[in-house]
């Protein structure tokens, strides 16, 4: 009997297992692809950065302390060439979103171009390569060194930085637009207010 129930509970777990995934796997259809995402509660600090900006002038993470940053590392290439689908071009909704809503807050968002994980060695940075000009667009060094730091191996990947420097949250894929922002809102100081 007591190799039974073991069996038995193998199975449960088993059972759960597949659940787990067929619920992940219909997740990440409803988003064009899957999406991990990775809670980080006790994370190291964000690696810090300067890099030339878009718009011009220099931005560093140290500037940003104190803020919430959802720093989100996209091909800017596809964007410029027109590809319709491309995941980077469907987080700009979401990152609009943010940036709208959260900045009165103090959140911070900014897209670094990593470009050279898809094409190769960065081209010339043009103004107005993003969809909307309100979110700093930085180009990384033609080492990657900003994207190596922080791990990026699939685009767009978003990094959710706390007020105190640390890493909360990280997805790689789009994030859900109700995903992100509910990240967003449980970093701020009364985040239940947020939405009113």
């Amino acid at each position: 009997m007591n190799g039974r129930r073991r069996w038995g509970i193998w199975v449960v777990a088993g059972i759960g297992l597949v659940a787990i995934d067929v619920v992940a796997a219909i997740a990440g259809e409803s988003t064009g692809g899957p999406v991990t995402s990775a809670s980080l509660p006790h994370a190291a600090r964000a690696p810090g950065f300067e890099l030339p900006t878009a718009q011009g002038g220099t931005l560093r993470l140290a500037d940003l302390a104190s803020h919430v940053v959802c720093l989100v590392f996209m091909d800017l290439h596809a964007l410029a060439e027109g590809a319709g689908d491309e995941p980077s071009r469907r987080q700009i909704d979401g990152l609009t979103l943010i940036q709208n809503r959260y900045a009165a807050w103090g959140v911070r968002t900014i897209i670094v171009d990593a470009s050279a994980l898809v094409v190769g060695p960065h081209r010339t940075m043009r103004r107005g390569e993003s969809e909307t000009e309100a979110i700093p667009i930085l180009r990384d060094d033609a080492a990657g060194s900003t994207v190596a730091r922080y791990g990026v191996t699939r685009l767009p990947t978003t990094v959710l930085i706390a007020a105190d420097g640390r890493i909360v949250q990280r997805w790689e894929g789009v994030v859900p637009n109700a995903q992100l922002e509910g990240a967003v809102q449980r970093q701020l100081p009364n985040h239940l207010e947020a939405t009113r």
